[in-house]
């Protein structure tokens, strides 16, 4: 039987998970060659770390080693991530993380933003079909036939709610009545989804162009006039996660100034969702997304009936799978 993977290609991170193994990597793609690199310790185990791969005889470095190894890394930003091969490439790097064999076959269900459901169809050409991957580790490429036999497209932000809904056999009857709104915050936009007793509403569901990569842009420009630093927005990720970037050798706390950042983009984020949304309407809101991770202390005593998911950052791919194993065990 085909493996079921949950894939959800964000901005800013690519995340996947088979209901047993999960991976979560920056959507960085670039150019590499097939050369031994170099490592100072003797074994590299990290599958993330060092990830390299051969589609359509290019070699691509994704994720952390982008941003390495790469002198052109550039994460795609634009409404319909149409640059080159970029969705084509991060979607099957994903996938090739769950090889464990010379011919693999897998069913997919991802996500877009619920403004641009009009691009189900491209992505759909982008992923679905027999591909001849090669996955290098320890500058050996691994050779995998992937056979993605199908793709489902929904639209994002019902991860996060499937997520919270579908982890028994039957949804949680609490969740089925009643409005639910779901805001995940992503790197690049907000995607809003409304739920009434149970069913996506998508009158009142949108995208709003409003991300994490505008605290990042806020965080890179006080950087550059406090400290000198030039830092490109997609390179920023480990240092906003520890609070803490390396001058001239010697660690600085950068704390108030993601927090300062965090909390002028959490403003901007209200003020949006209430041109949207009458809050006062909604019985539960979901917050997720690594925005909805980072805000959420700014954002929820705003919201009374408000609450962060659980494992905002990989919610809506977890829910993606959820929401394929029901559908196959309602076709048994």
């Amino acid at each position: 039987m085909a493996q079921l993977l949950g894939l959800d290609i964000g901005y800013g991170f690519v995340k996947a998970t088979n209901g047993e193994n999960g991976y979560v990597f920056p959507s960085v793609v670039g150019d590499a060659s097939e050369k031994q690199i170099y490592y100072s310790t003797i074994q590299q185990t990290d599958p993330l770390g060092n990830l390299r791969v051969r589609i359509d005889d290019r070699v691509f470095f994704v994720g952390k080693s982008a941003i390495r190894h790469s002198n052109l890394a550039f994460r795609a930003l634009s409404t319909t991530r149409s640059e080159g091969t970029h969705m084509r490439v991060l979607s099957l790097s994903a996938v090739a993380l769950f090889c464990d064999r010379s011919q693999n076959k897998f069913e997919v269900v991802t996500g877009l933003p619920p403004g641009r459901m009009h691009l189900a169809k491209y992505m759909v050409d982008q992923v679905k079909g027999i591909h001849r991957i090669g996955v290098y580790q320890n500058g050996t490429a691994r050779d995998a036939e992937v056979d993605i036999s199908s793709v489902e497209v929904v639209p994002q932000p019902l991860g996060t709610y499937w997520s919270q809904t579908l982890s028994g056999s039957e949804p949680a009857a609490e969740h089925l009545e009643g409005r639910t709104g779901v805001i995940d915050i992503g790197y690049v936009t907000t995607d809003l989804a409304a739920i009434e007793d149970g069913e996506f509403v998508p009158g009142r569901s949108t995208t709003i162009k409003v991300g994490l990569a505008d605290a990042y842009v806020d965080i890179a420009s006080r950087l550059f006039r406090e400290y000198g630093l030039e830092r490109e927005p997609y390179t920023l990720d480990g240092a906003v996660i520890k609070g803490k970037v390396t001058v001239s050798g010697e660690e600085v706390d950068i704390t108030p100034i993601c927090n300062g950042a965090f909390e002028r983009l959490a403003t901007k984020v209200l003020v949006e969702l209430m041109s949207v949304w009458r809050i006062q309407e909604f019985d539960r809101l979901y917050l997720s997304g690594g925005g909805g991770q980072s805000l959420s202390p700014y954002l929820l005593p705003h919201v009374p009936q408000g609450k962060l998911a659980d494992d905002p950052i990989t919610a809506n791919c977890r829910g993606f799978w959820a929401w394929g194993k029901r559908q196959r065990q309602t076709e048994i």
